[in-house]
């Protein structure tokens, strides 16, 4: 081989040391770049208690009232609050804790965040009948009198 070829073979192998030094360094960081960019999670904070601010409550048929949670901690990572009713025939609950009397009996409502979970139960009774003065009874179409002192 002249010279002149073995300077070219030199050169060739410089090259692909080269080039092999330069893939070979992109493998090697390639990972690193990867786990800077991804995003880090945040460690979930879970619900750690939650109370319906109101004690068990007594309402006359087609009251409402609207019920409070209170999630521990505040920042747990999903503090949502939903609501049931165990029968939603006496008192139904809407999605945002508002409680209606709907006819008398008694049922539980049940306030959940992640997996912990408070009740109280709504005893729901008749509607009280006005106290009226003397001779202004009140009677049904059925003509019973609402009042100790009727007109007749």
């Amino acid at each position: 081989m002249s010279a002149s070829g073995v300077l070219a073979t030199t050169v060739k192998t410089s090259r692909m040391k080269r080039i092999f030094a330069i893939i070979s360094a992109a493998i090697l960081t390639l990972p690193l770049v990867w786990s800077c960019t991804e995003e880090q999670e945040t460690p979930a904070v879970k619900v750690q208690s939650i109370s319906i601010e109101q004690g068990d409550l007594t309402l006359e048929e087609g009251e409402s009232v609207n019920l409070t949670a209170i999630v521990l901690p505040e920042d747990a990572t999903d503090n949502t609050v939903s609501w049931s009713s165990s029968n939603d025939d006496i008192v139904m609950v809407s999605s945002n804790g508002k409680a209606k009397a709907m006819s008398i009996g008694g049922a539980t409502i049940t306030a959940k965040a992640g997996d912990k979970s408070d009740f109280i139960t709504i005893t729901v009774v008749a509607k009280s009948i006005p106290n009226y003065p003397k001779g202004r009874g009140v009677s049904n179409s059925h003509g019973r009198c609402y009042s100790s002192e009727c007109d007749r």
